[in-house]
């Protein structure tokens, strides 16, 4: 959630204290931290490749590279 991300900004900004900054109280874009604005990837699109389904995982990986052997 983008919008808990900048609260969490603000409040980093707040405990820091006042530097010699913008006259906006609330953390600028400048001081945020890029990674803050970045989804996380792993979150929300793969699914964790958990030990629990290894059995699918090899049938995929067998469908996606066909053996030399056969």
């Amino acid at each position: 959630s983008k919008r808990s991300a900048l609260k969490r900004a603000k409040r980093a900004a707040e405990l820091a204290g006042p530097q010699e900054a913008p006259s906006m109280n609330a953390a600028s874009f400048h001081d945020i931290p890029l990674r803050l604005y970045i989804p996380r990837a792993s979150r929300t699109r793969q699914p964790k490749l958990s030990c629990h389904n290894t059995e699918t995982l090899r049938a995929k990986i067998r469908k996606s590279q066909p053996n030399e052997n056969e």
